[in-house]
């Protein structure tokens, strides 16, 4: 921190940080007057943002020591290098070009990845800001927060939602009463292939029956066996008590079921 403000004094008494939500907030006897430096210290060093001051050219003036505690570097070691050496290659192009051609106050939102120390990649969101022509800071202020778990949660929840969308099997989801609240096209494409109207009649005759047994022992149910018409299907109901649902996952077992028959024959 002392290396990096003898570069540029200025810049970290110009910075303050506003605490976004989720950020703790100084304790009400602290303030600029009560600590001073070490105030505004600790303000840097533990915000959940990471503020770079780049010249016009990209080359990185001043970070946030905050930079440490989230990517595992030191401002020591940025200070003096191209922002772009840090940005993961396919998010390089035109990163902070925007910010310079459009000149001073202009705003750009950013998401790019960085390494961290330990060589995994982290996704970063924010906003860059022309100052170039502001005396105080004479540079593009990039202030953005660590977004990697969210964004994996993101990609987690899309996995998940095409599971049962692209699965070729019938998929169903009944909530406590036994009552369908979803269906996947497979199930859509056999209620009409078999012409029954309703995922209701592909279901066993004691379906409500075994639902509220999974829901109450949380307990799986395997290879419940239902015939429509001259097809015989397979149930696996899989309970999710803190959800008052069940997942319904269906198979076809027609052709093993007449392999069987000519065997006992």
């Amino acid at each position: 921190m002392r290396a990096i403000r003898r570069q540029e004094p200025h810049l970290t008494r110009r910075l303050r940080l506003v605490p976004r939500d989720g950020d703790a907030p100084p304790a009400p006897d602290a303030g600029p007057e009560a600590g001073g430096e070490a105030y505004f210290r600790s303000l840097l060093e533990n915000a959940r943002d990471v503020i770079h001051v780049l010249d016009a050219d990209g080359t990185t003036r001043y970070v946030t020591p905050s930079v440490t505690r989230l990517l595992g570097w030191t401002p020591e070691e940025l200070v003096g290098r191209h922002a772009l050496e840090l940005v993961h290659p396919d998010d390089q192009p035109g990163l902070f070009a925007a910010l310079a051609r459009h000149g001073e106050g202009a705003e750009q939102a950013l998401e790019f990845r960085v390494p961290h120390q330990d060589g995994s990649w982290r996704t970063f969101e924010g906003v860059g800001r022309n100052l170039l022509g502001d005396p105080a800071v004479r540079g593009i202020v990039v202030s953005a927060r660590d977004v990697t778990e969210r964004k994996h949660a993101q990609e987690e929840s899309l996995r998940l939602a095409a599971f049962p969308r692209e699965n070729p099997d019938p998929i169903l989801e009944c909530d406590r009463a036994g009552a369908t609240v979803y269906v996947n096209p497979a199930c859509d494409r056999l209620v009409w292939e078999l012409g029954v109207r309703r995922p209701e009649r592909l279901l066993p005759r004691d379906h409500a029956r075994i639902v509220a047994e999974c829901l109450e022992t949380a307990t799986s149910a395997r290879d419940v066996e239902v015939q429509v018409g001259t097809r015989v299907l397979a149930w696996n109901y899989h309970p999710q008590p803190p959800l008052g649902t069940v997942y319904l996952f269906g198979h076809e077992i027609t052709e093993r079921k007449r392999v069987e028959e000519r065997l006992i024959q």
